[in-house]
């Protein structure tokens, strides 16, 4: 009596090792949806609201300030389709150039170009973005490196979020330029943020996934001979049966293992074998 006992007390412990640690990932019957696994990547996309950002058409849109334009170089000007700043005047001067982006909509945005320039050891131009008179990001921008075989070097503003439609003043700013200090900016482009739920601009509704399992038997006998259990996953999205062709399409993968890690399956039986069907 005493050892049948305690075979159907195994027989317990070993349905429960392998009905609920062989469980695809998700869990039995568990909603989840796949869009939320894994927290999705900030991404951006460039949109067409900064004009000419690339200086190739002869252009007004940028406005230059200069303390003190005696000298014939000291100047702001579109030069080898660049905006190229250079202060020939053998004084240290404020330079500054600025435009305006008009009809921005609604969103999060940062702004991104380039810049090539005179070797420095500290900032010499600071960026605004302003909304009217109020500052939505600045930045300083990093020491310039020299020539470097005419190679620049990529920047990037922290973004900022624009309640309504708005325009946007870029400001390049220098309070102390330095004597025969040159710089050049080129490729200005207005970037959008982009929602995990947003593909090329265009909204992609969340998949809401329903796992269920179904063992060919409820329960195992130990006993001399191995004994086969077969689970069968259904898997539905948005209520609709998937076919193994349309999992392996849409790269959902099940893995399963006996468990012994999980609370109450700590002395469980975990001598089984996994294997999985072909296809």
């Amino acid at each position: 009596m005493k050892k049948r006992w305690l075979q159907n007390t195994l027989a317990i412990v070993l349905t429960a090792a392998m009905c609920l640690g062989l469980a695809p990932c998700g869990g039995p019957g568990r909603i989840f949806q796949a869009a939320e696994t894994k927290p999705a990547a900030e991404s951006w996309t460039d949109t067409n609201l900064f004009t000419n950002g690339d200086l190739t058409e002869a252009t007004d849109e940028w406005k230059a300030e200069i303390t003190d334009p005696s000298g014939d170089e000291t100047k702001f000007t579109i030069n080898k389709e660049q905006l190229n700043a250079n202060n020939g005047s053998g004084k240290i001067n404020s330079m500054s150039a600025e435009r305006t982006v008009e009809n921005v909509p609604a969103g999060t945005y940062r702004l991104v170009f380039e810049q090539n320039g005179e070797e420095t050891d500290a900032s010499v131009f600071t960026l605004f973005v302003k909304n009217g008179e109020t500052v939505l990001t600045q930045k300083e921008l990093e020491p310039t490196v020299g020539w470097n075989d005419g190679k620049f070097s990529a920047v990037e503003t922290e973004a900022f979020t624009l309640e309504k439609q708005s325009n946007l003043t870029i400001t390049l700013s220098a309070s102390a330029c330095p004597v025969d200090y040159w710089v050049n900016f080129d490729n200005f482009k207005l970037q959008k943020s982009v929602p995990s739920t947003e593909i090329g601009g265009e909204e992609q509704e969340k998949s809401e996934y329903t796992v269920s399992i179904e063992p060919s038997t409820k329960s195992v006998v130990f006993g001399s001979s191995k004994t086969s259990v077969t689970f069968t996953a259904t898997v539905e999205e948005n209520g609709e049966k998937l076919t193994a062709a349309q999992l392996k399409e849409k790269k959902l993968n099940f893995y399963w293992w006996p468990d012994k890690w999980s609370e109450g399956h700590e002395n469980g039986q975990t001598a089984a074998e996994v294997s999985y069907p072909k296809g």
